[in-house]
């Protein structure tokens, strides 16, 4: 999986290192529902992508959480309070709730109007052929 994802990369100019860990990723998807809610939800995204993707750090790990998260501006303040936060916990449930009715088995997956899904890195022609046909 991460041969391909190395290789499909490489098309897009975007180097991705050797990942030896698949972690939980929870605490990082729970402070990403914080970020949303805060308008910084694709920097952080972006941030903990890169981290895990082109660094190989551990983001199941508080404080590497809370390391990328500095990067966009947060507090291990707001980190620690986000991990705590009831919307951002139930936010992270109905999120998985919803990645099960959709039968999400890996990332990124992309839902188009709740009916039609994409997973994996995939070309371009699949997208555009998806949106022809909607």
């Amino acid at each position: 999986m991460y041969e391909h994802l190395r290789s499909r990369g490489k098309e897009y100019g975007l180097n991705f290192c050797e990942v030896r860990i698949l972690p939980n990723s929870r605490k990082s998807l729970i402070v990403g529902e914080y970020a949303r809610k805060i308008g910084k939800n694709e920097e952080f995204t972006n941030e903990i992508f890169k981290a895990y993707f082109e660094n190989c750090l551990d983001i199941r790990k508080e404080e590497v959480i809370i390391e990328i998260a500095k990067n966009i501006g947060l507090t291990k303040h707001e980190v620690e309070s986000a991990l705590e936060d009831p919307f951002c916990q139930k936010r992270f449930t109905n999120n998985c709730l919803d990645a099960r009715k959709h039968d999400v088995t890996g990332v990124p997956t992309f839902i188009i109007n709740d009916k039609y899904t994409i997973i994996g890195t995939q070309h371009e022609q699949t997208f555009i052929e998806l949106f022809e046909k909607l």
